[in-house]
């Protein structure tokens, strides 16, 4: 599939009337600066080494393609040129490296509506950092922390999104799983007008979690669940997996499961399977 004109990646259009980010008002919050390459290995490793360079909060690493994107677990994430958006936003937040896991936490939220807005699709949340249209992935989210005597330095969050790719060009691994906004819409939309909106969403939920706390996320996060009091399996690195019915987020942005013990457990990391009632 050739890139067409509403693929190619256009900064003036990305950035246009963009509000800036950070913990200040419009004024005086830091600017947003786009980096965009043909191809990367990964936007998350290019946005590290910024990092580390100095880049200021809010630069935001895009590739039309990559070599090697990555997703949680070890993943690879499917990464074609010319059809999906996979950004990487530095952030540099002035909190304990204790609350850095509400950050992927929030850039759901602001993905999920983003989304929503640009295309009116049914789009939920499914912990920690899928974003699901009709029980199937379209977007995922990947943060990466780096801390400083005790401070955090900088928290990288990547989004990656499935936009305009067709249907029969996911993997067959995939197919059944993972979706596009162009399946579930039926026609192509701009890459562009859609990450303007996600960046958008960030900053303003970014600044909420910084001026108001978890609380308003949270609450956002649980109405846009696709979760709440179904059976699900979640699968974790170090003991064997868990069975029971999910509910809410706890404060911290730990998963609450009913097992079927009917003790509830606050799961803090793993896979979470939906099964069949």
């Amino acid at each position: 599939m050739k890139p067409t004109s509403i693929d190619t990646l256009d900064p003036q259009v990305i950035l246009e009337d963009l509000p800036r980010v950070g913990i200040d008002s419009y004024r005086e919050g830091t600017a947003w600066s786009l980096r965009i390459y043909p191809t990367l290995e990964s936007t998350n490793t290019r946005a590290v080494e910024l990092a580390a360079e100095g880049a200021p909060e809010g630069t935001v690493v895009v590739a039309d393609a990559q070599e090697r994107g990555r997703g949680r677990m070890g993943r690879i994430w499917f990464s074609p040129p010319g059809v999906n958006l996979y950004a990487s936003i530095l952030l540099r937040p002035p909190f304990d490296p204790r609350e850095a896991p509400k950050l992927p936490l929030t850039a759901g939220v602001a993905a999920a509506q983003a989304i929503g807005k640009v295309t009116h699709l049914p789009v939920q949340l499914k912990w920690p950092n899928d974003v699901i249209v009709r029980d199937r992935k379209v977007a995922g989210i990947l943060s990466e922390i780096q801390t400083n005597k005790g401070r955090i330095a900088h928290v990288i969050v990547g989004i990656g999104i499935n936009v305009n790719l067709p249907e029969e060009a996911f993997p067959e691994e995939l197919r059944g799983t993972a979706t596009s906004i162009r399946t579930e819409l039926g026609r192509p939309i701009s890459r562009n007008v859609l990450l303007r909106e996600i960046l958008a969403a960030v900053g303003r939920w970014y600044r909420t979690l910084l001026h108001q706390g978890f609380g308003p996320i949270h609450k956002e996060w649980d109405a846009l669940s696709c979760l709440a009091d179904r059976p699900v399996q979640i699968d974790l690195l170090t003991r064997p997996a868990l069975r029971g019915r999910a509910g809410s987020l706890d404060p911290e942005g730990r998963l609450l499961v009913k097992l079927e013990t009917g003790k509830v457990e606050a799961v803090e990391a793993g896979d979470v399977r939906l099964l069949r009632a």
